[in-house]
């Protein structure tokens, strides 16, 4: 990541507290597409993309906040592997069920069975369940919106998850 894009996503991030951005048109998620990531903070990396989410060095592993649209599985394996090139991804956070949230786990949970790690655990709040499994059912191609909203790509990946203490 450069200090450029850094300084630009934290500027973003001042400006909208301020609400000095357009967020309807011209900084609205769909429509702006922002590469690479942020170092937020010590052990926080920061990504923008369709929806923001982030990855966590807890000491002990990764953890992700979020995972990203099927638009940001690479650039996210990609950043993260340049910042932490051999801690694994322990666990996936989901904050809701919505596409542009639970996607770039995937790639860490394939290179977690690559490298003889332990795959992520995925944690959800149980509600998600049930609009997660739709999701899986319906993005081989039955619904307009569905296609839309992932690029009409068949999303077999969608990774299962299990709520703490089922």
């Amino acid at each position: 990541m450069s200090d450029e894009r850094q300084q630009d996503l934290l500027d973003l991030a001042e400006q909208a507290w301020r609400g000095e951005l357009d967020l309807q048109f011209e900084h609205h998620p769909v429509h702006r597409y922002y590469p690479g990531s942020c170092r937020l903070a010590d052990r926080l990396l920061g990504f923008k993309g369709i929806a923001g989410f982030y990855v966590i060095d807890s000491g002990d592993g990764l953890v992700m906040l979020d995972a990203g649209h099927l638009l940001d599985v690479k650039r996210c394996f990609e950043e993260v592997r340049r910042e932490w090139p051999d801690t694994p991804v322990v666990a996936a956070i989901y904050s809701h069920h919505h596409v542009d949230h639970v996607f770039s786990v995937t790639a860490f949970d394939a290179e977690a069975v690559e490298r003889g790690w332990p795959r992520p655990t995925v944690y959800a709040h149980e509600a998600n369940s049930r609009p997660l499994a739709g999701t899986r059912r319906t993005t081989a191609g039955s619904s307009r919106l569905t296609r839309r909203t992932i690029g009409g790509k068949r999303a077999t990946d969608i990774p299962t998850f299990s709520t703490a203490g089922t």
